[in-house]
């Protein structure tokens, strides 16, 4: 998955600086550069950047910490951007009008072409719960507020990231919002007579100190919006201040040329190394610190390029050569076209597309961005173009933004002519009930019924210094507490139906809190505690974390034995491996063939899958020899395989969650096993 930092699908993205081609190739601007202040090393740095990205979203193995363009992308901004605003402000003609004008005209032709596309292809090939997930996001864009969905989003049940094609640009809210507040600030501190390299530098600061400290209690947040984001921008702004300041003795050659060498070693050890240092495969927003770090080192590299300047042989030689240069160019729609589409056929295939599929789209955004630089970027920054006057920019960006965000509402509301994709369902196999299908195709299902409720939110189970995304509370006085992750989560809907007097009365908080096993303790009412795990955390495990986590259960084991719990520990279901669509017919447009055998996996893999959780599972039965387990595999396999369709009824939600019916078959077996 995605943080995946997935992302996550996440989670990890950048967006390229969108206006200094034009910029700093002197054309009509309120604050005039000229042609020789052009930095094509700069266009170089951009290039490589989106490459990483690009890289990293081909084939996550290929470059496992490509994402770090955005950091690098974050420098670049602040650096160019300050530079703009503050040559403006001290020659005296800086406009917030002519800046806010020229930002439109930089970004947004570009941006809302690729919106009008990637909806009209949603429209098309999208089943209808992930075209109104696209209609939201297409909203979100249009008011650059992306990064703000993702950060609310975000939890065990949101859609993985890859199936989220606008995903990427989280980064461009985070450029726009950039926008408005910083011109502001430099002209409010330079009306105040406030030293404008002061406000960078402690501004600066408070970010990154806010940042570091907001990693550690909203991870997700903190990875997705501006507060915690700004000090790498302020970064590149910071080294606009400092060049001037710079003696002269550390201007040469050799200097620079050590400084270009170290950035280069440290992009790719950063790039190339990053998946060594991860414990928890795709979980770099949960590793708040080590996504701190990496960022460091990611800015640390582009603030010594950018510096270096044309004196570093890397620079000059590499960096402004002719192929990184005209790529660095169109690294803007690059960046935006070819993350949807490797999206959509991720979404269309129900799978991670094969490799011939995945180059012939990253050829494709290639040629894209090509078309739309040539065609609609450079024409619309031409000075003698029409479509180059204020007034036509201010009245054709209102009237698309409106007509787009329309279009996303319709389709996020579900309502007009564009508000159902032409995604219709037919299935393939006569031996599945088609309403046990509904559920899987509305993934907004389980967020609305099963996630949280307000009796819970309210009550004294949740922990006042936790925001849990997963509070659940069916009665005011439970008999039983469901204790774990999403996979004890998923068991609710079939306890409730058996409608049993001390099983379908829960409460459950998917945050393995010490506070929250302390109030089971302190409640009388609560006689069972039901632990499930997801078995992948256990396999990902390495031994240190293993032997905290066996440590932690049992300690906390213990501690509700003594009170007098009855304890029961759910051995994970079986992992399907694939998402269940790929064992029907529901899409119209489909990028693979449908297979009977993918709703069933040999269940001698499966039991090797789950050698490290039964050995732990097992070791804690004999520390505790009250500890129940119940064992779903056997209701769900039989001596060859295990299924993901059962008596007529689709067992899978996704690859390791259980749908309501499945949920519903689990429980009926718990109980008739509570009964022998």
């Amino acid at each position: 998955m995605m943080i995946r930092i997935d992302t996550g699908g996440r989670l990890h993205t950048y967006f390229p600086d969108k206006s200094f081609a034009t910029v700093s190739r002197g054309t009509s601007l309120t604050t005039k550069i000229p042609s020789s202040d052009y930095r094509p090393d700069i266009d170089g740095l951009r290039a490589v950047a989106v490459l990483l990205v690009v890289f990293y979203h081909f084939d996550p193995d290929l470059v496992t910490g490509g994402f770090i363009g955005v950091d690098m992308f974050f420098v670049i901004s602040g650096y160019l951007i300050t530079g703009i605003i503050v040559k403006g402000i001290q020659a005296g003609n800086f406009s917030l009008v002519d800046f806010y004008v020229r930002r439109c005209r930089r970004i947004l032709p570009t941006l809302f072409t690729m919106l009008v596309v990637i909806f009209g292809l949603g429209w098309v090939v999208l089943l209808p719960d992930e075209f109104r997930d696209l209609g939201k996001e297409t909203l979100a864009g249009v008011l650059f507020s992306e990064n703000m969905l993702l950060a609310k989003e975000a939890g065990y049940f949101d859609v993985e990231a890859v199936r989220k094609p606008l995903l990427h640009l989280w980064s461009l809210a985070i450029e726009e919002q950039f926008y408005l507040f910083w011109p502001l600030t430099l002209l409010l501190a330079h009306r105040f007579r406030i030293k404008l390299p002061t406000v960078s530098f402690a501004l600066m600061r408070l970010s990154f100190i806010f940042g570091a400290y907001y990693a550690l209690t909203h991870s997700v947040a903190a990875f997705y919006l501006l507060p915690s984001r700004f000090w790498e921008i302020l970064s590149g702004a910071c080294l606009f201040h400092m060049e001037s300041r710079l003696p002269n003795t550390i201007r040469g050659r050799t200097y620079q040329n050590a400084k270009a060498f170290v950035a280069l070693i440290i992009i790719l050890g950063v790039s190339l190394l990053f998946r060594t240092f991860i414990i928890f495969e795709d979980a770099i927003i949960s590793l708040s610190w080590l996504s701190l770090i990496w960022a460091s080192f990611s800015c640390l590299a582009a603030i010594l390029l950018i510096s270096a300047g044309q004196n570093a042989w890397i620079n000059r030689r590499i960096l402004s050569s002719p192929p990184l240069v005209f790529i660095g160019r169109i690294s803007y729609p690059l960046y935006l076209w070819h993350w949807p589409l490797l999206s959509i056929a991720y979404i269309m295939g129900d799978e991670k597309p094969v490799l011939v599929a995945r180059l012939s789209i990253v050829l494709l955004s290639f040629l894209l961005a090509w078309l739309t630089f040539r065609f609609i970027e450079q024409p619309v920054r031409n000075p003698s173009s029409p479509f180059f006057r204020a007034r036509f920019v201010g009245i054709s960006a209102t009237a698309a933004a409106v007509v787009i965000s329309t279009l996303g509402y319709c389709a996020f509301s579900q309502t007009g002519f564009l508000g159902t994709s032409l995604g219709a369902n037919t299935l393939q196999f006569d031996d599945i009930d088609q309403a046990s299908i509904q559920p899987l195709l509305d993934r907004e299902w389980w967020k609305k019924n099963q996630l949280k409720d307000t009796l819970c939110e309210k009550s004294f189970w949740k922990p006042d210094h936790a925001d849990p995304p997963i509070c659940r509370l069916t009665d005011l006085s439970p008999r039983v507490m469901l204790l774990g992750d999403s996979h004890v989560n998923h068991l609710i809907p079939g306890l409730i139906s058996v409608n049993d007097a001390t099983f379908s009365h829960i409460v459950e908080v998917s945050n393995y809190d010490k506070e929250f096993v302390e109030n089971a303790i302190s409640d009388k009412n609560i006689r069972y505690v039901i632990i499930s795990l997801y078995n992948k955390h256990f396999i990902n495990l390495e031994e240190v974390t293993s032997r905290f986590l066996y440590k932690n259960l049992l300690q906390n084991i213990e501690l509700l034995e003594k009170a007098g719990k009855q304890i029961i520990f759910f051995i994970d279901i079986p992992t399907l491996d694939v998402n269940p669509l790929r064992c029907l017919n529901v899409r119209r447009f489909s990028l693979t063939s449908r297979d009977r055998m993918l709703c069933a996996r040999s269940l001698t893999e499966v039991l090797a899958e789950q050698v490290t959780m039964r050995r732990m599972i097992t070791d804690l039965a004999k520390q505790n020899p009250k500890m129940k387990v119940f064992d779903p595999t056997p209701a769900m396999c039989d001596k060859n395989y295990c299924y993901a369709i059962r008596d007529k009824k689709m067992l899978y939600r996704d690859s390791d969650h259980l749908s309501v019916d499945g949920s519903i078959f689990v429980a009926r077996a718990f109980m008739a096993s509570m009964k022998k």
